[in-house]
């Protein structure tokens, strides 16, 4: 009977020296993958020209913003943006069909989205949810 509470002893003793604590765990660098850190990060934003009036309060939001340089042309947006894998915001139909072409991540607030968020207000307002 000795014999087998020792073996148990020997055991549970070699089990615990092996098992890695959560501080060590903790106390560990996260290696991630280029492309997870890309997925578990917020991404940048880039604002298209007529959406410059976005930035603040994105940045309020908490997200991180870039504007495009006034006159640049839709090449080298999407070049931008493919090189610093940015997010584009933009009313233009032509670029944000470049950007979903090439794999880049885009938000289109072009009028069809306006006019949604126009109605659901004024159907809210109507409805009494919202005072004016």
């Amino acid at each position: 009977m000795q014999e087998v509470s020792q073996i148990l002893q020997t055991r549970r003793t070699s089990i615990s020296s092996e098992a890695i604590s959560p501080r060590k765990l903790l106390s560990r660098p996260i290696r991630l993958s280029s492309e997870r850190r890309r997925l578990t990060q917020r991404p940048t934003v880039l604002l298209d020209e007529q959406l410059f009036g976005l930035d603040e309060y994105l940045r309020d939001l908490g997200w991180t913003t870039a504007k495009v340089k006034p006159g640049i042309t839709d090449d080298e947006v999407v070049n931008l943006a493919r090189e610093k894998m940015y997010v584009v915001i933009s009313l233009d139909k032509k670029l944000l069909s470049r950007c979903r072409v090439m794999g880049i991540p885009s938000v289109d607030l072009g009028l069809e989205v306006q006019a949604r968020v126009a109605h659901e207000s004024l159907q809210k307002i109507i409805s009494g949810k919202i005072t004016t």
